[in-house]
């Protein structure tokens, strides 16, 4: 049984906080908040977290904040990439920034070949956000496992994987906007052309540039899936080996709009740019 000692520290850190981002998907806590200012936050569009050692009673909180003040919402989870610290969060459906986190305590499917999603599945994702208590809990349950065997699975790979091509494992884009996928069917002088995927969010912009070795395959979304059309973002991402030819390798990428699109490819170049300003002169001077 807690003494007093104990109950009045678990006092100071349950609550609602403000909170801001940091590293290694980290969430630093600020000022403490009523429920009421934590929806006023919200709606404003600032961010809050939820903390307590009960994960049901903060995801339950961080939801009734988020309806109250968005109305319709979007229960997401962490991804495997996202770093040890990131957190469940709430956000509004459509999104406007990231949403609202919430504490929780962390409590085979190994993938090959083409088709589906294997451990972010739809489906996961759709019971993740159904109206039942009970089914949402045991999908939570379901994803922390998928996590861990989806790590356990790219440290295989990346055994098995060209050094150049890595950077491609360790891509975090959850939430952030799809600005186009242009498909190039000759392009990078492959039979079966390139194309180029380009997202942003805020003021950060990246490019994904893949060369294929077959065509692209895209996946529609499934019937009953909880979320809105109207913008396209970056939910979840698999990689994986082509078991078929050992050069080959196999991006999934589910997409808010529940599509998922299938990439086979060989190489894969990242490119990060920052565009919160324009270019100087110094800048310019320093290229060449």
């Amino acid at each position: 049984m807690p003494n007093a000692t104990q109950a009045q520290s678990e006092a100071s850190i349950s609550g609602v906080f403000e909170a801001s981002l940091a590293p290694n998907g980290a969430v630093m806590r600020g000022k403490k908040l009523t429920m009421k200012e934590a929806e006023e936050h919200r709606k404003k569009g600032y961010n809050v977290v939820v903390c307590g050692s009960d994960g049901k009673a903060n995801r339950a909180r961080a939801e009734q904040i988020e309806r109250n003040a968005n109305g319709n919402v979007a229960h997401h989870a962490p991804s495997a990439t996202a770093g040890a610290n990131a957190l469940w969060h709430y956000q509004p459906d459509p999104r406007a920034r990231w949403g609202i986190r919430f504490m929780s305590h962390r409590d085979g499917m190994r993938s090959r070949g083409f088709g589906n999603m294997r451990y972010f599945t739809p489906d996961l994702v759709r019971k993740l956000n159904a109206p039942n208590g009970e089914t949402v809990d045991e999908a939570a349950e379901r994803w922390e496992e998928a996590i861990q065997s989806y790590q356990k699975h790219l440290q295989r790979l990346r055994r098995e994987m060209p050094s150049a091509l890595q950077p491609v494992t360790n891509l975090s884009l959850h939430d952030w906007n799809v600005i186009t996928i242009t498909v190039d069917k000759h392009g990078a002088g492959r039979k079966a052309g390139s194309v180029l995927v380009a997202l942003k969010d805020n003021g950060n912009l990246i490019f994904l540039r893949y060369s294929l070795t077959q065509k692209l395959r895209r996946i529609d979304s499934p019937e009953g899936w909880p979320f809105k059309h109207d913008a396209v973002d970056w939910l979840y991402d698999e990689v994986d080996a082509d078991k078929r030819d050992e050069k080959s390798f196999v991006h999934r990428i589910l997409f808010s709009d529940g599509t998922t699109l299938v990439i086979p490819f060989a190489t894969c170049i990242v490119t990060r740019v920052k565009a919160d300003r324009s270019i100087s002169h110094s800048d310019l001077m320093q290229i060449a």
